[in-house]
Protein backbone atom coordinates (compact mmCIF):
# COMPACT_ATOMS: atom_id res chain seq x y z
CA UNK A 1 0.00 0.00 0.00
CA UNK A 2 1.46 3.38 -1.00
CA UNK A 3 1.68 6.41 1.27
CA UNK A 4 -1.02 8.14 -0.72
CA UNK A 5 -3.30 5.12 -0.29
CA UNK A 6 -2.72 5.02 3.46
CA UNK A 7 -3.43 8.77 3.73
CA UNK A 8 -6.76 8.33 1.99
CA UNK A 9 -7.69 5.03 3.63
CA UNK A 10 -10.28 6.63 5.88
CA UNK A 11 -11.95 8.52 3.09
CA UNK A 12 -14.99 6.31 3.54
CA UNK A 13 -15.94 8.26 6.61
CA UNK A 14 -16.50 11.35 4.44
CA UNK A 15 -19.71 12.11 2.65
CA UNK A 16 -20.29 9.65 -0.19
CA UNK A 17 -20.26 12.23 -2.99
CA UNK A 18 -17.09 13.90 -1.73
CA UNK A 19 -15.33 10.58 -1.19
CA UNK A 20 -16.22 9.44 -4.64
CA UNK A 21 -14.95 12.67 -6.18
CA UNK A 22 -11.69 12.54 -4.20
CA UNK A 23 -11.08 8.94 -5.24
CA UNK A 24 -11.55 9.85 -8.87
CA UNK A 25 -9.17 12.80 -8.61
CA UNK A 26 -6.38 10.85 -6.95
CA UNK A 27 -6.85 7.71 -9.09
CA UNK A 28 -3.42 6.23 -9.90
CA UNK A 29 -1.70 9.36 -8.44
CA UNK A 30 1.38 8.47 -6.36
CA UNK A 31 3.60 10.60 -4.11
CA UNK A 32 6.25 10.54 -6.82
CA UNK A 33 3.79 11.87 -9.38
CA UNK A 34 2.68 14.56 -6.93
CA UNK A 35 6.23 15.74 -6.16
CA UNK A 36 7.21 15.82 -9.83
CA UNK A 37 4.01 17.65 -10.73
CA UNK A 38 4.38 20.29 -8.02
CA UNK A 39 8.04 20.83 -8.94
CA UNK A 40 7.14 21.26 -12.60
CA UNK A 41 4.33 23.66 -11.70
CA UNK A 42 6.67 25.82 -9.56
CA UNK A 43 9.31 25.86 -12.32
CA UNK A 44 6.83 26.84 -15.01
CA UNK A 45 5.19 29.45 -12.77
CA UNK A 46 8.59 31.01 -12.04
CA UNK A 47 9.38 31.19 -15.76
CA UNK A 48 5.98 32.68 -16.57
CA UNK A 49 6.39 35.30 -13.87
CA UNK A 50 9.81 36.23 -15.24
CA UNK A 51 8.34 36.80 -18.69
CA UNK A 52 5.48 38.87 -17.27
CA UNK A 53 7.87 41.35 -15.64
CA UNK A 54 9.30 42.27 -19.05
CA UNK A 55 6.06 43.42 -20.68
CA UNK A 56 7.24 47.05 -21.19
CA UNK A 57 10.62 47.93 -22.72
CA UNK A 58 13.00 50.21 -20.83
CA UNK A 59 13.33 52.92 -23.47
CA UNK A 60 15.18 56.18 -22.92
CA UNK A 61 14.50 59.53 -24.56
CA UNK A 62 16.01 59.48 -28.03
CA UNK A 63 15.96 55.70 -28.46
CA UNK A 64 14.39 54.22 -31.57
CA UNK A 65 11.50 51.90 -30.71
CA UNK A 66 11.92 48.36 -32.00
CA UNK A 67 8.20 47.59 -31.69
CA UNK A 68 4.88 49.26 -31.06
CA UNK A 69 4.07 49.80 -27.39
CA UNK A 70 0.37 49.99 -26.53
CA UNK A 71 -1.42 50.75 -23.28
CA UNK A 72 -2.63 47.51 -21.73
CA UNK A 73 -5.25 49.34 -19.65
CA UNK A 74 -6.85 52.72 -19.04
CA UNK A 75 -4.70 54.93 -16.81
CA UNK A 76 -3.89 58.48 -15.78
CA UNK A 77 -0.43 59.90 -15.28
CA UNK A 78 1.02 63.26 -14.41
CA UNK A 79 2.35 65.44 -17.22
CA UNK A 80 5.41 66.61 -15.31
CA UNK A 81 6.41 69.21 -17.89
CA UNK A 82 2.94 70.79 -17.97
CA UNK A 83 2.72 70.69 -14.18
CA UNK A 84 6.10 72.39 -13.89
CA UNK A 85 4.99 75.09 -16.34
CA UNK A 86 1.76 75.71 -14.42
CA UNK A 87 3.64 75.94 -11.13
CA UNK A 88 6.19 78.31 -12.59
CA UNK A 89 3.33 80.45 -13.90
CA UNK A 90 1.82 80.47 -10.40
CA UNK A 91 5.15 81.62 -8.99
CA UNK A 92 5.36 84.38 -11.58
CA UNK A 93 1.85 85.59 -10.70
CA UNK A 94 2.73 85.87 -7.00
CA UNK A 95 3.62 89.48 -6.10
CA UNK A 96 7.08 90.17 -4.76
CA UNK A 97 7.23 91.57 -1.23
CA UNK A 98 9.17 94.73 -0.43
CA UNK A 99 9.48 96.25 3.04
CA UNK A 100 9.42 100.01 3.49
CA UNK A 101 11.93 100.57 6.28
CA UNK A 102 10.17 103.42 8.05
CA UNK A 103 12.34 102.82 11.10
CA UNK A 104 15.43 103.67 9.06
CA UNK A 105 13.73 106.79 7.67
CA UNK A 106 12.70 107.91 11.15
CA UNK A 107 16.21 107.24 12.43
CA UNK A 108 17.77 109.37 9.69
CA UNK A 109 15.39 112.23 10.42
CA UNK A 110 16.00 111.91 14.16
CA UNK A 111 19.76 112.13 13.70
CA UNK A 112 19.36 115.36 11.73
CA UNK A 113 16.94 116.78 14.30
CA UNK A 114 19.26 115.96 17.19
CA UNK A 115 22.28 117.40 15.38
CA UNK A 116 20.47 120.68 14.66
CA UNK A 117 19.19 120.87 18.24
CA UNK A 118 22.69 120.28 19.63
CA UNK A 119 24.14 122.90 17.28
CA UNK A 120 21.57 125.49 18.30
CA UNK A 121 22.31 124.76 21.97
CA UNK A 122 26.02 125.30 21.39
CA UNK A 123 25.32 128.58 19.58
CA UNK A 124 23.11 129.65 22.48
CA UNK A 125 25.81 128.76 25.02
CA UNK A 126 28.35 130.76 22.99
CA UNK A 127 25.95 133.69 22.74
CA UNK A 128 26.05 133.70 18.96
CA UNK A 129 23.56 136.20 17.56
CA UNK A 130 21.00 134.99 15.00
CA UNK A 131 22.46 137.28 12.38
CA UNK A 132 25.73 138.96 11.62
CA UNK A 133 29.24 137.94 10.74
CA UNK A 134 31.52 136.03 13.08
CA UNK A 135 35.16 136.81 13.41
CA UNK A 136 37.54 134.28 11.91
CA UNK A 137 38.82 133.15 15.33
CA UNK A 138 35.38 132.88 16.88
CA UNK A 139 34.03 130.99 13.89
CA UNK A 140 36.93 128.54 14.10
CA UNK A 141 36.34 128.01 17.83
CA UNK A 142 32.61 127.38 17.32
CA UNK A 143 33.23 125.05 14.38
CA UNK A 144 35.62 123.10 16.59
CA UNK A 145 32.93 122.75 19.27
CA UNK A 146 30.33 121.75 16.71
CA UNK A 147 32.66 119.19 15.15
CA UNK A 148 33.23 117.44 18.48
CA UNK A 149 29.50 117.04 19.06
CA UNK A 150 27.85 116.43 15.68
CA UNK A 151 30.55 115.42 13.19
CA UNK A 152 29.06 111.88 13.06
CA UNK A 153 25.97 113.45 11.44
CA UNK A 154 27.36 116.57 9.78
CA UNK A 155 30.98 116.25 8.61
CA UNK A 156 33.21 119.31 9.32
CA UNK A 157 33.26 120.44 5.66
CA UNK A 158 29.48 121.03 5.74
CA UNK A 159 29.35 122.89 9.06
CA UNK A 160 30.30 126.40 7.75
CA UNK A 161 27.24 126.89 5.48
CA UNK A 162 24.94 125.63 8.25
CA UNK A 163 26.64 127.87 10.82
CA UNK A 164 26.15 130.76 8.44
CA UNK A 165 22.42 129.99 8.56
CA UNK A 166 22.65 129.50 12.36
CA UNK A 167 21.10 126.01 12.05
CA UNK A 168 17.74 127.73 11.72
CA UNK A 169 14.64 125.62 12.53
CA UNK A 170 13.06 126.73 9.25
CA UNK A 171 16.06 125.41 7.31
CA UNK A 172 15.96 122.17 9.29
CA UNK A 173 12.28 121.76 8.45
CA UNK A 174 12.93 122.20 4.73
CA UNK A 175 15.80 119.70 4.78
CA UNK A 176 13.64 117.18 6.65
CA UNK A 177 10.74 117.66 4.24
CA UNK A 178 12.94 117.19 1.18
CA UNK A 179 14.60 114.04 2.54
CA UNK A 180 11.33 112.60 3.80
CA UNK A 181 9.81 113.03 0.34
CA UNK A 182 12.64 111.13 -1.33
CA UNK A 183 13.13 108.43 1.31
CA UNK A 184 9.45 107.54 1.73
CA UNK A 185 8.88 107.35 -2.02
CA UNK A 186 11.18 104.37 -1.91
CA UNK A 187 14.83 103.84 -2.75
CA UNK A 188 15.82 100.40 -4.01
CA UNK A 189 19.25 98.81 -4.17
CA UNK A 190 18.75 97.00 -7.49
CA UNK A 191 16.75 98.91 -10.07
CA UNK A 192 16.82 96.14 -12.68
CA UNK A 193 15.47 93.54 -10.25
CA UNK A 194 12.78 95.99 -9.15
CA UNK A 195 11.64 96.49 -12.74
CA UNK A 196 11.41 92.72 -13.22
CA UNK A 197 9.33 92.40 -10.07
CA UNK A 198 6.97 95.10 -11.31
CA UNK A 199 5.78 92.68 -14.01
CA UNK A 200 4.46 90.23 -11.41
CA UNK A 201 3.27 92.91 -9.02
CA UNK A 202 4.70 94.23 -5.79
CA UNK A 203 3.32 94.34 -2.27
CA UNK A 204 4.76 96.91 0.13
CA UNK A 205 4.84 96.11 3.83
CA UNK A 206 5.22 98.81 6.46
CA UNK A 207 7.96 97.56 8.77
CA UNK A 208 6.41 99.01 11.90
CA UNK A 209 2.75 98.04 11.41
CA UNK A 210 3.28 94.96 9.20
CA UNK A 211 0.38 96.16 7.05
CA UNK A 212 0.65 95.44 3.34
CA UNK A 213 -0.58 97.29 0.29
CA UNK A 214 -0.09 96.91 -3.45
CA UNK A 215 2.45 99.28 -4.90
CA UNK A 216 0.38 101.69 -6.94
CA UNK A 217 2.45 104.36 -8.65
CA UNK A 218 6.00 103.09 -9.03
CA UNK A 219 7.32 106.28 -10.62
CA UNK A 220 8.46 107.58 -7.24
CA UNK A 221 10.66 104.55 -6.55
CA UNK A 222 14.28 105.22 -7.48
CA UNK A 223 17.75 103.83 -7.19
CA UNK A 224 20.25 105.67 -5.00
CA UNK A 225 21.78 107.42 -8.02
CA UNK A 226 18.37 108.37 -9.39
CA UNK A 227 17.36 109.67 -5.94
CA UNK A 228 20.42 111.92 -5.92
CA UNK A 229 19.39 113.27 -9.30
CA UNK A 230 15.87 113.87 -8.03
CA UNK A 231 17.27 115.69 -5.01
CA UNK A 232 18.83 118.24 -7.31
CA UNK A 233 15.38 118.96 -8.74
CA UNK A 234 14.18 119.87 -5.24
CA UNK A 235 16.79 122.57 -4.67
CA UNK A 236 14.12 125.16 -5.43
CA UNK A 237 12.91 124.42 -1.90
CA UNK A 238 16.13 126.16 -0.82
CA UNK A 239 15.93 128.98 -3.34
CA UNK A 240 16.49 131.65 -0.69
CA UNK A 241 20.02 130.33 -0.06
CA UNK A 242 23.04 131.32 -2.11
CA UNK A 243 23.85 128.85 -4.88
CA UNK A 244 27.16 127.70 -3.26
CA UNK A 245 25.34 127.06 0.02
CA UNK A 246 22.61 125.09 -1.74
CA UNK A 247 25.18 122.97 -3.54
CA UNK A 248 27.00 122.16 -0.31
CA UNK A 249 23.79 121.29 1.55
CA UNK A 250 22.53 119.07 -1.26
CA UNK A 251 25.86 117.27 -1.32
CA UNK A 252 25.58 116.65 2.42
CA UNK A 253 21.98 115.47 2.07
CA UNK A 254 23.13 112.89 -0.50
CA UNK A 255 24.72 110.94 2.36
CA UNK A 256 21.26 110.18 3.79
CA UNK A 257 19.99 108.59 0.59
CA UNK A 258 20.14 104.84 1.26
CA UNK A 259 17.83 101.99 0.19
CA UNK A 260 14.57 102.24 2.12
CA UNK A 261 12.45 99.82 0.05
CA UNK A 262 14.01 96.42 0.73
CA UNK A 263 13.20 93.23 -1.15
CA UNK A 264 12.16 90.48 1.30
CA UNK A 265 13.67 87.48 -0.47
CA UNK A 266 12.67 84.81 2.06
CA UNK A 267 9.02 85.82 2.42
CA UNK A 268 8.65 86.36 -1.32
CA UNK A 269 10.11 82.94 -2.13
CA UNK A 270 7.98 81.26 0.55
CA UNK A 271 4.83 82.79 -0.96
CA UNK A 272 5.84 81.76 -4.46
CA UNK A 273 6.54 78.21 -3.29
CA UNK A 274 3.15 78.06 -1.55
CA UNK A 275 1.41 79.27 -4.71
CA UNK A 276 3.20 76.62 -6.76
CA UNK A 277 2.29 73.91 -4.25
CA UNK A 278 -1.40 74.79 -4.57
CA UNK A 279 -1.35 73.97 -8.30
CA UNK A 280 -2.93 70.58 -8.96
CA UNK A 281 -0.85 68.21 -11.11
CA UNK A 282 -1.74 68.20 -14.80
CA UNK A 283 -2.86 64.70 -15.75
CA UNK A 284 -3.05 62.92 -19.09
CA UNK A 285 -5.66 60.22 -19.66
CA UNK A 286 -4.63 57.22 -21.74
CA UNK A 287 -7.14 54.69 -23.03
CA UNK A 288 -6.45 50.99 -23.34
CA UNK A 289 -4.93 50.14 -26.71
CA UNK A 290 -3.49 53.60 -27.37
CA UNK A 291 -0.09 53.47 -29.04
CA UNK A 292 2.48 55.01 -26.69
CA UNK A 293 5.32 54.74 -29.19
CA UNK A 294 5.44 53.28 -32.71
CA UNK A 295 8.06 50.96 -34.07
CA UNK A 296 10.87 52.83 -35.78
CA UNK A 297 10.02 56.18 -34.18
CA UNK A 298 12.19 58.15 -31.78
CA UNK A 299 11.09 57.78 -28.17
CA UNK A 300 9.95 61.13 -26.71
CA UNK A 301 10.01 62.31 -23.12
CA UNK A 302 6.21 62.05 -22.97
CA UNK A 303 6.32 58.43 -24.16
CA UNK A 304 8.90 57.59 -21.48
CA UNK A 305 6.68 59.20 -18.82
CA UNK A 306 3.62 57.27 -20.05
CA UNK A 307 5.47 53.94 -20.05
CA UNK A 308 6.89 54.62 -16.59
CA UNK A 309 3.39 55.37 -15.28
CA UNK A 310 1.99 52.22 -16.86
CA UNK A 311 4.89 50.18 -15.49
CA UNK A 312 4.05 51.37 -11.96
CA UNK A 313 0.44 50.28 -12.41
CA UNK A 314 1.62 46.89 -13.60
CA UNK A 315 3.93 46.50 -10.63
CA UNK A 316 3.65 42.83 -9.66
CA UNK A 317 2.00 41.66 -6.51
CA UNK A 318 4.24 40.24 -3.77
CA UNK A 319 6.40 37.48 -5.23
CA UNK A 320 5.15 34.76 -2.87
CA UNK A 321 1.50 35.48 -3.63
CA UNK A 322 2.07 35.69 -7.36
CA UNK A 323 4.07 32.47 -7.44
CA UNK A 324 1.45 30.69 -5.39
CA UNK A 325 -1.34 31.76 -7.72
CA UNK A 326 0.62 30.83 -10.84
CA UNK A 327 1.70 27.52 -9.33
CA UNK A 328 -1.89 26.55 -8.53
CA UNK A 329 -2.97 27.52 -12.03
CA UNK A 330 -0.14 25.60 -13.71
CA UNK A 331 -0.67 22.60 -11.41
CA UNK A 332 -4.28 22.48 -12.49
CA UNK A 333 -3.26 22.48 -16.13
CA UNK A 334 -0.67 19.75 -15.55
CA UNK A 335 -3.19 17.65 -13.68
CA UNK A 336 -5.66 17.99 -16.53
CA UNK A 337 -3.01 16.90 -19.01
CA UNK A 338 -1.99 14.04 -16.77
CA UNK A 339 -5.58 12.91 -16.45
CA UNK A 340 -5.95 12.85 -20.18
CA UNK A 341 -2.72 11.15 -21.14
CA UNK A 342 -2.38 8.76 -18.21
CA UNK A 343 -5.86 7.88 -17.03
CA UNK A 344 -8.13 8.25 -20.02
CA UNK A 345 -5.60 6.85 -22.45
CA UNK A 346 -5.22 3.79 -20.26
CA UNK A 347 -8.99 3.44 -20.12
CA UNK A 348 -9.13 3.76 -23.90
CA UNK A 349 -6.49 1.06 -24.39
CA UNK A 350 -8.35 -1.22 -21.94
CA UNK A 351 -11.59 -0.76 -23.87
CA UNK A 352 -9.81 -1.49 -27.16
CA UNK A 353 -8.18 -4.58 -25.70
CA UNK A 354 -11.46 -5.93 -24.34
CA UNK A 355 -13.24 -5.09 -27.57
CA UNK A 356 -10.76 -7.02 -29.71
CA UNK A 357 -10.86 -10.12 -27.54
Amino acid sequence: MTGMERMLRNVGSLKPWFAETLNRLRSQLTWKDLIIGVGAAVLIATMVRGFQLQTLPEYKVGDIASADVRASQDFLYEDEQATASLREAARERTPALYVLDVELIANQEMRIAQAFATARQILSDQHVSPQGKLTRNRQARILLLLGKEIENVIPPEYLPPLLEQRFAPALEAKIQRILDNVLRSGIVADGEAFRRDLKRGILVRDKTSSSERPLGDSSGVRTVDAAKGYLLQLQLELAELPAPTRAELLEWMDSFLVPTLIYDAKDSEDRQAAAAARVQPSEIEVKKGKVLVRSGEEVTARAVEAMAALRKLQKPRPIAGQLLGLTIFVAGLLYAVWRYFVYYQKQYRRIRTYGMS
